[in-house]
């Protein structure tokens, strides 16, 4: 579902999809290119998004975010979307981690649970202005 919201939106391009690394050592739910050229917000997203998928039933803990965070600075990523049916389960702690994570190395990471993903489906929202409200709710904690 993931990925047809991003396929289906100009300026987005889904380059892989459940797949692992050559050497097996990282595994990508979603990574999309960001072709976003012509709004300085999204320049900021830098021209890869790594996403993961964490819909389970419960809420997603300090290691999904730890590896999501991970991946994005061994492959010099500047934004990874996590998709999580429960949102986070470390509460204050994450965004603490999200926050340093921005402000030491412009490293962005957005939280996007079920409710986001519903709003999307109903058309009451857009991806992109779910995806603005979640980069201004770290850049400025809105």
């Amino acid at each position: 579902m993931v990925s047809y919201l991003f396929s289906s939106v100009s300026g987005f391009e889904v380059i892989a999809e459940n797949s692992l690394t050559n050497t097996r050592e990282h595994d990508y739910d979603l990574l999309i290119r960001n072709l976003v050229t012509d709004d300085p917000v999204f320049l900021n997203f830098g021209n890869y998004i790594v996403a993961e998928c964490k819909f389970v039933g419960k809420s997603s803990g300090v290691a999904v975010l730890s590896k999501l965070l991970y991946k994005l600075r061994y492959h010099e990523c500047r934004c990874g979307i996590l998709f999580t049916r429960k949102g986070v389960s470390f509460g204050k702690q994450s965004n603490l981690t999200i926050k340093k994570a921005f402000n030491r190395d412009s490293i962005l990471v957005l939280v996007l649970d079920e409710s986001d993903l519903e709003a999307i489906i109903r058309r009451e929202k857009t991806l992109i202005g779910v995806l603005l409200g979640a980069y201004h709710s770290v850049r400025f904690e809105l």
